[in-house]
């Protein structure tokens, strides 16, 4: 678009991201509708292992109009504690399990009903920042180099006393 901050010399790129949950039979576990769907969520997750798959797709357009795309699926399993329906039920009061896939949040209070990950935690939040890093370094010209600064605290990394460099 023409003026747009976005695309500097006909160049763009564009990033689309999306994630599920899914439990150990293979069922996917959306948004919850309400919170009695929240409640059969969590209980299904209850003690067991369950699986968040994002899938991301990366396209760049360069000035003379060609695209590049770079696409893959980050796989991180979940394994929940036995949770007792009082847990559940407050968590379920807490409002937090609403907007969550799987009915849990693991950055909130949903964190306090996983026993342990096996995989990238950003993944499980929504994005898996350390692969897409990975990804743009060596896919893409903008962004080599970028997980060299990132680690010696650049690009949008954090500083030594855990604030946030520019």
């Amino acid at each position: 678009m023409p003026g747009d901050p976005a695309v500097r010399d006909g160049r763009q790129t564009v990033l689309a991201a999306d994630t599920i949950v899914w439990d150990s039979d293979g069922d996917v576990l959306g948004k919850p509708r309400d919170a009695e769907e929240a409640h059969r969520m969590l209980r299904a997750l209850s003690g067991r292992e369950s699986r968040v798959s994002t899938g991301v797709c990366l396209a760049r357009v360069d000035g003379g109009g060609d695209v590049t795309r770079r696409s893959f699926v980050e796989t991180t399993r979940v394994l929940f504690w036995d949770l007792t329906d009082n847990e559940i039920d407050a968590y379920v009061r807490s409002g937090e399990p609403m907007d969550k896939a799987g009915a849990y949040g693991i950055q909130g209070r949903g964190r306090l009903l996983v026993r342990a990950i096996m995989g990238d935690y950003s993944n499980v939040v929504g994005l898996p920042v350390s692969r897409l890093v990975r990804e743009l370094d060596e896919s893409f010209p903008e962004g080599q180099g970028l997980l060299q600064a990132a680690l010696l605290g650049g690009a949008g990394g954090t500083t030594d006393d855990g604030g946030e460099t520019e």
